[in-house]
């Protein structure tokens, strides 16, 4: 009787969670269904980079040639232009991890170690130098806009999803992969605007090539004729190239 009761009890937590899996694997599917068909929408834009989120459910798609944006979500799409970036964040449970604009960029490496798991996952060093193991319960890449009527677009790349695969390691890797290039791409969009819109800035910043060689040369000759040790080269090289 009781051995009766006990596998009537698994049986019935079995299909209720494949029922939940069920249900969860049609939102899915309905919403990349709704992701394709606003992509096909997109007028006057040549992809020339597509960044695809897990199981389709967002697209952010690079026009390189028009220097155009497109984020699609299965509520529409939002395009912009390379001119209109202002920020971009890494945001992780709400909290800014790392971001860059176009005059500075704050916080440390973003990419860090998937520790243990749980609902949602626990993930350390994503903040740089910091080690604490955190929770993370959202994953959203912000991005700041010229534009007064609606001046963000938050790419929403993982939620508290409670359900396998989501909630190990290997879950969590496949939802930050994409919102980590999202991130690096429009990093170096950043970048190129504020190279291109100040080139005296960006020339300033780059090495002399030749005087370095030069001296480094210099410094070579002092060490072969015995003047400096080689401790004392290689102290006064990492000084020249560092400078």
């Amino acid at each position: 009787m009781i051995l009766g009761i006990i596998i009537a009890v698994l049986l019935l937590f079995l299909v209720i969670g494949a029922f939940g899996a069920f249900q969860q694997t049609k939102q899915e599917n309905e919403v990349a269904a709704a992701v394709n068909e606003n992509s096909t929408k997109l007028e006057d834009f040549g992809a020339t980079k597509i960044i695809e989120g897990p199981l389709g459910q967002y697209k952010v798609k690079i026009d390189e040639n028009n220097e155009k944006v497109a984020y699609i979500s299965k509520n529409g799409s939002r395009v912009f232009s390379y001119d209109d970036i202002i920020k971009v964040e890494l945001q992780e449970s709400g909290q800014t991890v790392s971001q860059k604009s176009t005059t500075r960029t704050i916080g440390g490496a973003v990419l860090g170690g998937v520790l243990a798991g749980g609902a949602g996952a626990v993930v350390g060093g994503l903040s740089g130098a910091s080690t604490q193991r955190r929770k993370v319960t959202s994953i959203v890449v912000k991005i700041t806009l010229r534009d007064v009527s609606a001046p963000t677009v938050n790419i929403v790349c993982f939620e508290n999803y409670k359900l396998p695969p989501y909630s190990d390691e290997e879950g969590m890797q496949f939802f930050y992969a994409p919102a980590l290039e999202i991130v690096d791409t429009l990093n170096v969009i950043i970048d190129l605007v504020d190279r291109r819109s100040n080139p005296q800035s960006a020339a300033a910043k780059e090495p002399n090539t030749s005087n370095l060689s030069d001296e480094i040369a210099k410094l070579h000759g002092m060490l072969k004729d015995g003047i400096i040790t080689e401790e004392e080269f290689a102290k006064m090289k990492e000084k020249i190239i560092n400078r």
